[in-house]
């Protein structure tokens, strides 16, 4: 298996795009520059990036994936370390990567579920019913898909050791079924509104934490460490991955 090409790091400076780079993102960059050091402050990772140097910076690059020693500027390279290495960028910017195809599919079934969300509130608000029976249907689909992040994904992604932390909150959040039974308890069309607006608004809440967790590490796996998470699948979830 080759390695995948990389994306040119004067391109990821022309998408434009500037992601806060507030505590959660600074931990996050952090972590991948010196794992022993403790988060301090956002100068702290700042000067940190700096000390690297121009060669690490660009070493730290090209295992995400970043061609980045055409860059001359050192304030060009930490720029695109911070973006490259925050919780958002390869989630809102996943078609840019060269692995793309590993996570095209989980994120379009996310985006799938977000849609039909939508259409869970609009279909309930006209029909009792109808908004019901569509809510057990969308779930059974939910139970799936979470189904094989829990056995699959993230059992991968936690026997690798990359934040087991991260992972296990993820599966705890599919443990609690608090507003799906809320919603299956609504008794009227008002509070069956109201229930699934705090579903959807959770469930949503829940998608965002899960891409933010996986995306940049599911592109960024090795070629070696994609192999082995190849053989954690099953052929029944393949429309999720």
């Amino acid at each position: 298996m080759g390695s995948a090409a990389s994306l040119p790091a004067q391109q990821v400076l022309e998408t434009k795009q500037e992601f806060p780079f507030n505590e959660n993102n600074a931990k996050c960059v952090l972590s991948k520059i010196d794992s022993d050091c403790p988060f301090e402050s956002k100068e702290q990772v700042e000067n940190k990036l700096r000390s690297l140097g121009k060669d690490l910076l660009v070493q730290l690059l090209a295992g995400n994936h970043i061609e980045a020693s055409e860059l001359k500027s050192e304030d060009d390279l930490v720029a695109v370390v911070k973006i490259v290495l925050s919780l958002d960028f390869w989630r809102f910017n996943a078609q840019l990567h060269p692995n793309h195809g590993r996570v095209k599919n989980w994120l379009w079934v996310h985006s799938r579920y977000r849609n039909q969300m939508n259409d869970l509130l609009r279909i309930a608000s006209g029909s009792f019913e109808t908004g019901k029976t569509k809510f057990e249907a969308f779930q059974k689909k939910i139970n799936s898909h979470s189904d094989f992040e829990d056995n699959q994904l993230f059992k991968f992604f936690c026997d690798e050791k990359l934040d087991v932390e991260g992972f296990q909150e993820l599966k705890k959040q599919h443990e609690d079924d608090e507003v799906i039974q809320a919603v299956r308890n609504a008794a009227d069309s008002e509070s069956l509104v109201k229930a699934l607006e705090e579903y959807v608004s959770s469930m949503k809440n829940h998608l965002e934490l899960e891409e933010r967790t996986t995306v940049h590490l599911w592109l960024n796996l090795s070629n070696l460490q994609y192999a082995r998470f190849r053989s954690y699948l099953s052929w029944a979830y393949s429309m999720m991955y």
